[in-house]
């Protein structure tokens, strides 16, 4: 407890002495440039979460900090303001999907007049009728008031922005990717909210489009919103819903012409809260480049074991013709000018997915969820009297091979004697649905670990392993916990590394729970897995 406690006081002192260091350049209006892009705490979008924390509004994040108390406390006699109290039933009559409640507030200014003409994504009768109300709350529960009094505390999550984002640079890689530029971009910092949008808003200089994010967690008492892969994915996707919105909006026709493919993924669709084909289009182009930006900033190993495997196997299946079709239009495209030109050829990946090709995506789904289980076993807890210890066979070295052979003989023995010992193809030709496996070998030299390893969130080449992020370099080591290919009910062990000669010795690594990455024999990193979405990824 006491090494926890000085944790968060040198966390704290630090948010002081940024906020100290930036408090000049840092305005009562709550938001700060970053390379292009503004972050801010927007008093609208507060206003709202407030409104809908007091009506206890079901999607609102459930982190655990101290501004909640002062919602509570000075708010408490306004728990029966009509704002509060009708806020349920105006909400259901007025917006008709998830987003729409951030499009409607960032339609507004800080008056809650409107500053553009809104689309038919809310009722307008009855948003209205919210936004009077909105107005009534702000003057008579002292909204301001509140809001004003929060500023060092908006200020010092905006200093941990500065410091995390500052070498951000985003915004140049999505233009340059689309290739074309909006009017302004802003991230929106959601302190209470849950989910993340991306509205944009048409004006005489063109698009002003945003990206309102949730924390990720609290630190002290603070919000943490940080310039990590997730964040990073998630601006990438959020801004990008204002270049392709526009352009799903303008080819709607095309896009209705393809609307049976919806039929295959609607349970899965309308679980996520995207309920209509052309939502579900938008979804799918937008994830399927930000995949593409992600294979461009992490590499593509990297990205398909995270970003791709995340997008298909939550059932946005035709991410997988999309990507190949953004390949063409990052080899050619750019002779088109831009996304715009390029943007009716991809929408023909829609027209041209036939039966067959779902077939094989939903494939793709189903063995991206496997196993089927709520947790991983642990390295080495493995049955000594069902063992199966597996070797390689196709190892060119054969000095590298001999002496491998003779290491896992000599483990046999000491280990676990009353093993059985196949080679890889034995192992292929076998039912090995019975025993727990123990597997020696690379991706190259044990043809029974290259067959089974897709199905692990890892990936291991002579220049790189890929697990929660990249390892670029050589003579690394992996130990890799998993289940039975054959059998979710038994365990896999596996010793595995770039190189033959480098597997000698090998169980000299204190192994990890899930998995062990070492380089010369020395750990790097321990790690486990996690699931999300009923996939796993290496965290």
């Amino acid at each position: 407890m006491k090494t926890k406690f000085y944790l968060i006081a040198i966390f704290i002192f630090s948010l002081s002495q940024l906020y100290a260091i930036s408090n000049n350049t840092i305005k009562n209006d709550y938001k700060t440039d970053i390379n292009g892009i503004t972050f801010c705490i927007d008093k609208r979008i507060e206003l709202f979460n407030v409104i809908a924390y007091l009506a206890d509004y079901p999607y609102l994040n459930g982190l655990d900090y101290s501004y909640k108390n002062d919602i509570e406390t000075y708010f408490a006699k306004y728990r029966k303001h009509p704002t509060v109290v009708n806020f349920e039933s105006l909400f259901r009559k007025s917006f008709h999907s998830i987003d729409a409640p951030i499009f409607f507030m960032v339609c507004l200014d800080d008056e809650l007049n409107y500053i553009t003409q809104p689309q038919d994504v809310f009722n307008r009768e009855y948003a209205d009728s919210l936004r009077n109300m909105f107005i009534k709350f702000r003057k008579e529960c002292k909204f301001d008031e509140f809001y004003g009094s929060h500023k060092d505390f908006y200020n010092l999550i905006l200093s941990t922005v500065q410091f995390n984002f500052k070498d951000y640079r985003e915004k140049e890689r999505i233009e340059n990717y689309y290739g074309s530029k909006q009017n302004s971009y802003t991230v929106i910092l959601n302190l209470l909210g849950s989910g993340n949008f991306g509205p944009g808003i048409k004006n005489v200089s063109g698009m002003d489009i945003y990206c309102v994010i949730e924390p990720e967690t609290t630190m002290g008492n603070i919000p943490v919103f940080s310039a990590n892969r997730m964040f990073n994915n998630l601006i990438c996707h959020e801004f990008g819903h204002s270049f392709v919105n526009p352009l799903v909006e303008k080819y709607i026709e095309t896009v209705n012409k393809s609307s049976a493919l919806f039929d295959s993924i609607k349970q899965s669709m309308n679980s996520q809260a995207y309920t209509n084909w052309e939502i579900t289009v938008k979804e799918h182009i937008v994830r399927a480049v930000a995949c593409r930006l992600a294979a461009k900033k992490y590499g593509e190993e990297s990205s398909n074991l995270i970003e791709y495997r995340n997008e298909v196997g939550r059932r946005f299946i035709y991410v997988v013709p999309l990507i190949a079709k953004l390949k063409e239009y990052e080899r050619e495209g750019k002779r088109q000018n831009s996304f715009d030109v390029f943007f009716p050829e991809l929408l023909s990946v829609f027209e041209r997915i036939k039966p067959e090709d779902i077939s094989d995506y939903q494939k793709i789904v189903e063995s991206l969820r496997k196993p089927d289980i709520s947790i991983m076993p642990e390295f080495g807890n493995v049955d000594a009297e069902k063992l199966l210890i597996i070797t390689p066979t196709e190892e060119s070295d054969s000095i590298s091979q001999q002496q491998l052979l003779g290491f896992i003989n000599e483990y046999k023995q000491q280990f676990f004697p009353d093993s059985k010992l196949v080679s890889d193809k034995e192992a292929l030709k076998m039912d090995v649905s019975n025993y727990d496996i123990l597997v020696f070998g690379t991706p190259n030299s044990n043809v029974f670990l290259k067959k089974h390893i897709e199905q692990i969130p890892v990936f291991i080449s002579p220049e790189k392993i890929v697990a929660d992020k990249e390892y670029v370099g050589d003579n690394f080591q992996m130990l890799i916990s998993w289940v039975n290919p054959l059998n979710e009910n038994r365990h896999m062990s596996i010793y595995t590394a770039q190189k033959t000669h480098d597997i000698i010795n090998i169980n000299t690594i204190m192994p990890g729970n899930n998995f062990t990455i070492a380089k010369n024999y020395k750990i790097i990193k321990k790690g486990e897995y996690k699931k999300s979405m009923n996939i796993w990824f290496c965290e």
